[in-house]
């Protein structure tokens, strides 16, 4: 709806979730559109710290 084109990634796995950096709108796509739809990755964050083991 705001025509903005960068966007965050807020939530990895089946479906991927997009914060837009211009708007702040959330949404939620299938893995695999996005992987057909994404441009370029502009930053990429921290990796995640590893599962403690039981």
């Amino acid at each position: 709806p705001c025509g903005g084109t960068d966007w965050r990634v807020v939530r990895l796995g089946t479906d991927i979730g997009l914060v837009c950096l211009t708007c702040g709108r959330r949404v939620l796509i299938p893995r695999g559109r996005f992987i057909k739809q994404v441009k370029a990755l502009l930053q990429r964050g921290p990796d995640s710290p590893p599962a403690p083991e039981a």
